[in-house]
């Protein structure tokens, strides 16, 4: 095998514009872990677009490859590269204002609810388009997620921003797909990391967290009713699973994402609720039961969670 002998900073190319003394600052952050010739070809991406990396217009981003089993370098544009890369362009006269929807279809430009977008949708104007060039994202399709399964942190924190990047993006790419073509946001690749972080886990970890969530269909729980006496009941394995993954004391907030999805699978186990038939003309009283118990839940530390919900029940039955 040929060894390939590695260059230092003042052997890579510097054809691309960029002095010896910045090729070795990109190397140590924003180019962090390239190979030369992965770093060759960035600079030669930052030079044919106009991009400047320094201005966090362009990015190199290492990603889990599961077919070549290694990290590999990824260019990949900002949204403030996107818009400039349009604006230079003298067909591109303006865009419309980022909208947003749940999933009842209608389209606000301000999204208020505490829970994520439906979706965002932008429209590009271009000169001798009669009209503009929309593109949506849907929030299921991009939404990136850590390797628990939960919401990270920039999306759990701006739902509505970043979609509406990525709608964004796919609307510039539709109507400039000469310049923009093969060009995609960070908030587009997101995702990407959901599939990375099943792929990093190692067959090892899997037989072992495999091993350890493996639980039957149903699971007999003790449940204290008096102190003389004791009911036997059938839980379903997610509602054990659910209790079994909260360790923390973190009190509930109904509009943390993650504490209303814990609350979901717990509230299953409350008998007037599942009593309630899930059948349409019943949805409007399933919902005011999930409001009515989440509303009695604030502030409760979720390890107490469930605990709090059976004793809560009986208030329940009495406003019913």
């Amino acid at each position: 095998m040929t060894a390939i002998a590695k260059r230092n900073s003042s052997e890579v190319s510097i054809q691309n514009n960029f002095t010896k003394e910045q090729i070795e600052v990109l190397k140590n952050t924003i180019a962090k872990e390239a190979t030369d010739e992965e770093l060759d070809l960035f600079l030669f991406t930052c030079k044919r677009t106009g991009l400047d990396p320094f201005s966090r217009q362009i990015y190199l981003i290492k990603r889990w490859d599961s077919t070549l089993k290694k990290h590999v370098a990824t260019t990949q544009t900002s949204i403030d590269g996107f818009r400039a890369i349009a604006s230079r362009n003298p067909d591109y006269v303006g865009q419309t204002t980022t909208l947003f929807c749940g999933k009842d279809g209608k389209w606000t430009e301000l999204w208020t609810e505490s829970t994520p977008p439906f979706a965002a949708k932008v429209g590009i104007y271009r000169k001798n388009f009669s009209d503009p060039t929309y593109a949506i994202a849907k929030w299921d399709s991009y939404v990136q997620k850590n390797k628990d399964g939960t919401i990270a942190k920039m999306w759990l924190k701006f739902p509505d921003v970043m979609i509406g990047k990525c709608a964004e993006a796919q609307a510039l790419r539709k109507a400039f797909p000469l310049e923009l073509s093969g060009h995609y946001s960070p908030e587009e690749m997101a995702q990407a990391t959901n599939e990375d972080n099943e792929n990093e886990i190692s067959n090892t970890e899997i037989k072992s967290i495999t091993a350890k969530n493996k639980k039957p269909e149903k699971t007999s729980v003790v449940i204290d009713v008096k102190a003389d006496q004791e009911k036997i009941i059938n839980v379903p394995a997610e509602i054990i699973e659910a209790k079994n993954t909260i360790e923390n004391p973190e009190k509930y907030d109904n509009k943390n994402l993650n504490h209303k999805e814990i609350f979901k699978k717990l509230i299953l186990n409350i008998q007037s609720v599942k009593k309630i038939e899930r059948t349409p003309e019943n949805k409007a009283k399933i919902s005011e039961a999930y409001q009515f118990f989440s509303s009695r839940c604030i502030g409760v530390p979720l390890n107490q969670l469930e605990d709090h919900l059976l004793s809560v029940e009986k208030e329940f039955q009495n406003a019913s």
